[in-house]
């Protein structure tokens, strides 16, 4: 089966794992169509592929590079059409100009989309045309969420024609048996260590978890950046020193490493009126390390988590708090979490699990 896969989420080379592991499969004959950098809040993200892929890379320009509706492919469609595959895997919005791209440069090739989208933002006529005709053209649609599911089949797609799995899943060997001591040894923390890997922005809800670990006897550690880290590092400013650690942004190779340090990783995401949280991929990073996750209720959080952590009401600092006391208090819940978190990830969202999974689905796309 000759299939190509497009997006932009593969410029970074952690991406990549589950291509590699769709490249494994004997049937699949693959090829990736990816733009030669993306452009992303903290700045331009260049492509960073794996060495000696076993696949076929096709760098592309982009035209409105890091806008998500609005990007379009200047180099690759020649490519694409000349391929002739059998199966195009668009990772990109069904009403963005790239789906319409990929939909127009293949039209004998079985369409499958990927979407994120789990709210009913408004969209403008001519991206609304957009998804109308990707929508009718797309033989399958993979929805990140059960929200997002839900969102297409109001597009009258019919159950037959949607699938929900995650569009990047995890190596767990990657995270598994790190040393916990001298992951905080390096980083001076002492325990117990409460942690968030992510954007500091207001929808990620990160005040809430500051508000809910203010009076805890716990080091914070709080990695990443973004517009919300100045009010937050004031917010702080009146702790005792070195009970919050603001590490910054870091690249994903680094995640392990921050993981290995914690006791407990939160995701406190707030939903807004555009935006509610389409997965929280740092939750099976988290999980696949065996650290026990805490997470808020918007969007997607209560789904990827399962039985394998805690959920909260979002924006709710309150019982954020006690749900890390209880946590932090009881090591035979933390065990137990972080035993049935390794096993969700093994069970649901190891690449070669992902990779087998889309497999089935282009089988099924097959010509009788």
């Amino acid at each position: 089966m000759k299939l190509w896969v497009v997006g932009h989420a593969y410029v970074a080379e952690l991406a990549h794992g589950k291509l590699q592991a769709l490249a494994a499969l004997p049937e699949i004959d693959l090829t990736l169509l990816v733009p030669t950098a993306w452009r992303t809040a903290l700045g331009l993200v260049p492509l960073s592929a794996p060495p000696a892929p076993p696949y076929r890379i096709v760098p592309s320009r982009l035209f409105r590079n890091g806008r998500i509706g609005a990007h379009v492919y200047r180099d690759g469609m020649r490519a694409l059409r000349r391929a002739r595959p059998d199966v195009v895997q668009a990772e990109v919005e069904p009403w963005s100009l790239a789906a319409l791209q990929c939909a127009l440069a293949a039209p004998a090739a079985r369409l499958v989309i990927f979407t994120w989208e789990n709210l009913e933002a408004p969209l403008r006529r001519a991206s609304r045309a957009v998804e109308r005709f990707v929508l009718r053209r797309a033989a399958l649609v993979i929805a990140g969420s059960e929200a997002a599911r839900r969102r297409i089949a109001r597009r009258g797609v019919g159950a037959d024609r949607i699938a929900v799995l995650p569009q990047l899943g995890v190596d767990p060997d990657r995270y598994a048996k790190r040393d916990r001591d001298a992951a905080r040894s390096r980083l001076g923390l002492t325990p117990p260590v409460i942690g968030y890997i992510g954007r500091l922005v207001p929808e990620k809800g990160v005040d809430v978890l500051v508000e809910a670990t203010a009076p805890l006897d716990a080091r914070v550690l709080l990695v990443g950046d973004g517009a919300s880290r100045g009010a937050l590092e004031a917010r702080v400013s009146a702790w005792p020193r070195g009970k919050a650690r603001f590490v910054g942004a870091v690249t994903d190779t680094d995640v392990p490493e921050y993981l290995a340090a914690l006791d407990a990783l939160v995701l406190p995401s707030r939903t807004t009126a555009t935006w509610a949280e389409q997965f929280g991929h740092v939750l099976i990073e988290a999980m696949a390390a065996g650290v026990p996750v805490v997470g808020s209720s918007s969007g997607a959080i209560p789904d990827v988590v399962g039985d394998a952590g805690i959920i909260v009401p979002e924006g709710d600092a309150a019982a954020l708090r006690r749900a890390l006391e209880t946590l932090l208090a009881d090591p035979a819940l933390r065990a137990r979490l972080s035993e049935r978190g390794q096993d969700r990830v093994q069970a649901h969202y190891a690449h070669a699990v992902v990779a087998r999974e889309l497999a089935a689905l282009y089988r099924r796309l097959a010509p009788a």
